[in-house]
């Protein structure tokens, strides 16, 4: 379903199909705010999932992360050929390596204030892979479509409806439509993200 589509249906369902109400421009921003409060439901659905490759300069601790970046899923050390294990909260990085000035190849990553730190630093140059969660970005065109399937595109009618009834003060009407959306979004959810995985998680033991 396309966005154009998805704007004239909202506005048929809001009873305003000349727009007199609510403008095609506010329709954007309303079903773009229903697109990303669906996609924001979970990071893990496989269309938020993606990579691309950093290379962290010698004896430098680390590098800003793509623009795009949600979530660090796993990092790979793309020279050596070689996994980073992440290191988690805000203190194992310190009690790993409390000089904070180590060199050598890569053992770990960590993840702070928008930038992909490795430990300990690497002696030369090195390219690093990173798996990671984005966000897509909102439609812009009419015939932009949304990411996920398509029996799952009308939801957003719903969402930008309730937002339209919510503005407009009708909070009956909204909780109506919002309730639809929701309901659909909880359905998405549970199609897109059944198990993907065919034996248990494996618990990794990094205490030394």
């Amino acid at each position: 379903m396309q966005f154009s589509a998805i704007r004239t249906q909202a506005a048929f369902r809001f009873r305003d199909v000349s727009f007199q109400v609510v403008t095609d421009s506010n329709w954007k921003d309303y079903v773009n705010d229903a697109y990303q409060m669906a996609l924001s439901a979970t990071q893990f659905f496989p269309w938020n999932e993606t990579s691309s490759l950093l290379t962290v300069p010698a004896n430098t601790r680390g590098v800003s992360l793509p623009t795009d970046v949600w979530h660090v899923q796993a990092a790979w050390d793309h020279d050596n050929q070689f996994p980073l294990v992440a290191l988690e909260g805000r203190q194992q990085v310190y009690m790993e390596y409390p000089q904070q000035t180590e060199v050598g190849q890569a053992m770990h990553y960590h993840v702070f204030n928008n930038q992909f730190n490795v430990y300990p630093m690497p002696q030369i140059d090195t390219e690093y892979k990173l798996e990671y969660s984005q966000r897509p970005a909102d439609m812009v065109n009419d015939a932009d479509v949304p990411v996920f399937p398509p029996q799952y595109h009308r939801m957003l009618v719903d969402g930008a409806v309730a937002l339209a009834y919510t503005d407009d003060g009708n909070l009956q009407q909204a909780t109506v439509y919002q309730s639809r959306f929701d309901t659909k979004v909880q359905r998405l959810v549970q199609d897109i993200m059944q198990p993907r995985q065919d034996r248990y998680y494996e618990i990794v033991d990094t205490h030394f």
